[in-house]
C-alpha cells in the first residue's frame, strides 16, 4: 500500500539470515524492521507518510527508546512531552544507544506524556536536537540523541501508547537472533 514489498516477519527472517552470512553492514534491523514495525502500530497520515518514505528509500528512521543500559520495553521513559503555554508541545530528554542513529534523518522517540506513554517523530535537524555518534566495542556506531525544548507539531505525535514500540522490539529481537 505504501510502496514496500508486503513481506512478513518470516520473510524478513530469511532476508536477515542471508545478509548475515556476508556480514553486510546495513541498518536493516534498526531501520527497515524496528522503525517500520513501530510505525505500523501508529495511525494517522504522518505515520503513513513516514512508512512510504522509508519504503522509497528517501528516509532513514531510527528508534530512540533507551535512556540507560538495560532499558527494556515497558520502562517508563524519562524523556517527556509537555505543553508549554504559547510554545505548544515540547520534548525534553536524552536517548542513548540509538542504533543507526548517527546517520538517521529522524527518530521515533518514546516519551512520557500527560496521558501515559507516547511515540513522537523528531526530525534529526529539529530545533534543540543534538546527535552524537558513539562507537561500540564491536565497531558499530550508535548515537546519543539529546532533545532540549524541541518543538513537537501535532502531526508528529504518532501514538498515545508505547504498545507499538513493545511489539516492534519483539519483532526486531526475533530477527536479530
Amino acid at each position: 500500500e505504501e510502496g514496500g514489498t508486503a513481506l512478513g516477519l518470516s520473510e524478513m527472517a530469511i532476508v536477515a539470515e542471508r545478509l548475515g552470512r556476508s556480514l553486510l553492514p546495513e541498518p536493516l534491523t534498526p531501520c527497515a524492521l524496528l522503525a517500520v514495525s513501530a510505525l505500523r502500530g501508529c495511525e494517522g497520515s504522518r505515520a503513513s507518510e513516514l512508512r512510504a518514505a522509508i519504503a522509497e528509500g528517501t528516509l532513514l528512521a531510527a528508534v530512540a527508546f533507551q535512556e540507560q543500559a538495560g532499558d527494556l520495553p515497558g520502562t517508563t521513559p524519562g524523556t517527556r512531552v509537555t505543553i508549554d503555554g504559547d510554545k505548544g508541545a515540547r520534548l525534553n530528554g536524552i536517548k542513548r544507544f540509538v542504533a543507526a542513529g548517527a546517520g538517521a534523518d529522524g527518530f521515533i522517540v518514546s516519551a512520557a506524556a500527560a496521558g501515559g506513554g507516547a511515540l513522537i517523530w523528531v526530525p534529526a535537524d529539529a530545533e534543540g536536537v543534538v546527535v552524537e555518534a558513539q562507537q561500540l566495542a564491536d565497531g558499530r556506531f550508535c548515537a546519543t540523541v539529546t532533545m532540549t525544548d524541541t518543538p513537537v507539531a501535532d502531526s508528529d505525535h504518532l501514538a498515545d501508547t508505547l504498545d507499538a514500540l513493545t511489539l516492534a522490539i519483539s519483532h526486531a529481537t526475533v530477527i536479530v537472533s
